[in-house]
């Protein structure tokens, strides 16, 4: 699989505005959040220990880094191929 497949794959069937276009990279990290959330309440309701967090924290670090520092190419080849899609209609 090349890097623009998931966005091409998307695109073929997904529309996005452009407001939710710019959000995405947060509601990455947002979504990469909710695992650490999870597994802290698994933790605090003893079904799991905090290893399995911080088992995963490096990991997770890593995907949010790479989310922010890869946020502008994101929106930007997203904006292209709404565009392309869409033209005048991607609001």
């Amino acid at each position: 699989m090349t890097r623009g497949s998931f966005l091409i794959g998307f695109v073929e069937k997904g529309v996005l505005t452009r407001a939710e276009v710019a959000g995405l990279p947060d509601m990455i990290n947002l979504r990469i959040m909710s695992n650490v959330i999870y597994f802290i309440g698994r933790a605090i309701a003893k079904e799991d220990t905090l290893e399995a967090l911080t088992s995963r924290a490096d990991m997770y670090a890593s995907r949010i880094d790479w989310v922010n520092a890869n946020a502008d190419k994101l929106i930007k080849s997203l904006t292209a191929k709404m565009e392309a899609k869409l033209g005048k209609d991607f609001k």
